[in-house]
């Protein structure tokens, strides 16, 4: 198939208008912390916002379970789906089981945890619980798959300005870190549910079978441990570092940490608009990928530089703004963060672009694989002799690992097929 420029500049103007609609929903995902985060910090005491803090990634981490890597492999398999009602309808089918038989894994995750901490009360671990299923069913995969994310980012909105009422009329006292997860995974949860019944009102679905949903599970398996390592070193490393230093420490971390994932959050809508229609195209018009794939990198890497020079810069004084003077000590631990951003973005373009659509999952699973059980030993081993700040660089070594995996199997997969690299 020919490429000109009338349908190379289709498939970018679409790509471009579903990175607005996920920008949309990014930036509301970053105002939502710069808005709550500030207003915890000094409303809630150390402990109890340390808490809130480790709960919500603690969620985040199991919520991965439940995902296993769909929005992934179901964006890619939705968009190559053409828009083929029956063919989505099985997909839909498969995954909701999945994911039913998926949820039991938190569930008994969060009931043993709570059985032996003395600190996680029966409202925490409940919280913990419902925020992980309301993620995990999260049904991104689709409506990025269909390129369809209005009604995604109207949803997201909707969500994020319900809690903030919420938070700001029920949440008033130091010790109140509890009401305010129940709250947020109460109305998560429910949300979650509208944008499923939203896709089945759509199209269906079909009566589940176990058989297929466990071929489902086995074809996932990859990225699921892609999944997993790359929370291993993402919200998963709150979790350890929570697990191994005391309440002090971990608020003055995890308040520089949540600051720099917010800002890291912006780049993420240009590998997510992007990702399907490369996938599209990889096999049926690889001229075409490539050319998209060209267009992102660039804009993805000098995007992250915009973001991080100014945040560096002036990162006192976010820190001043957005938690306080008592937190003071986040500073260099979160200068030492904002370096991860231009990795992060040069990781996306590698893994994303560059392996994932070419149904590489292998490789980019191994580079995740490999920086989160480097992860896990730094947080156990290193961290507690070295400090705050090698838990900031652990982060930063952690993607400098997976970008060197990933140009390995990029380097491979050319001279196998002397193809172009991206």
């Amino acid at each position: 198939m020919r490429v000109t420029a009338s349908n190379l500049l289709g498939k970018v103007d679409h790509a471009w208008q579903n990175a607005f609609y996920l920008y949309l929903v990014r930036g509301i995902q970053m105002l939502f912390p710069l808005v709550t985060l500030p207003y915890l910090a000094h409303t809630l005491d150390k402990n109890n916002f340390g808490l809130v803090i480790f709960c919500q990634s603690s969620a985040i981490f199991l919520s991965l379970i439940i995902e296993y890597g769909f929005n992934y492999t179901a964006t890619r398999d939705i968009a190559e789906a053409h828009a083929d009602y029956r063919i989505e309808r099985e997909i839909f089918t498969n995954i909701v089981g999945c994911k039913i038989i998926l949820s039991l894994v938190p569930l008994t995750i969060t009931a043993v945890y709570f059985s032996i901490s003395k600190s996680l009360t029966s409202s925490f671990a409940f919280s913990v619980f419902l925020l992980a299923v309301s993620q995990g069913f999260t049904p991104i995969w689709y409506f990025q798959g269909r390129s369809q994310l209005f009604f995604l980012s109207l949803s997201e909105i909707v969500l994020r300005a319900f809690i903030l009422i919420l938070l700001v009329i029920f949440v008033k006292m130091p010790n109140q870190g509890d009401i305010y997860l129940i709250l947020f995974s109460v109305a998560s949860i429910l949300f979650s549910a509208l944008q499923n019944f939203v896709i089945f009102k759509k199209i269906g679905i079909n009566k589940l079978e176990y058989r297929k949903i466990l071929a489902t599970l086995r074809q996932g398996f990859s990225l699921f441990f892609f999944r997993i390592g790359s929370a291993l070193y993402t919200s998963g490393s709150l979790v350890m570092l929570g697990l191994v230093v005391n309440t002090n420490s971990f608020a003055i971390y995890s308040g520089a940490d949540r600051i720099f994932r917010s800002a890291a959050g912006l780049t993420g809508p240009v590998g997510d608009a992007f990702y399907p229609r490369i996938s599209a195209t990889q096999f049926s018009d690889p001229e075409k990928a490539r050319k998209l794939t060209i267009i992102a990198s660039v804009f993805l890497i000098i995007l992250s530089l915009v973001i991080v020079v100014p945040l560096y810069i002036y990162a006192q004084e976010c820190i001043k703004i957005l938690l306080g003077e008592k937190y003071i000590e986040s500073v260099p631990l979160f200068r030492i963060l904002l370096l991860d951003i231009p990795l992060i973005a040069l990781g996306t373009v590698l893994g994303v672009f560059g392996l994932l659509p070419r149904k590489l999952d292998r490789y980019f699973t191994f580079a995740v694989l490999a920086a989160g059980l480097w992860s896990v030993f730094s947080i156990f081993v290193l961290v507690p002799r070295l400090g705050l700040v090698w838990m900031a660089a652990t982060i930063l070594i952690a993607e400098l690992i997976v970008i060197v995996v990933c140009s390995s199997g990029i380097l491979v997969y050319k001279r196998k097929s002397n193809a172009y690299a991206l």
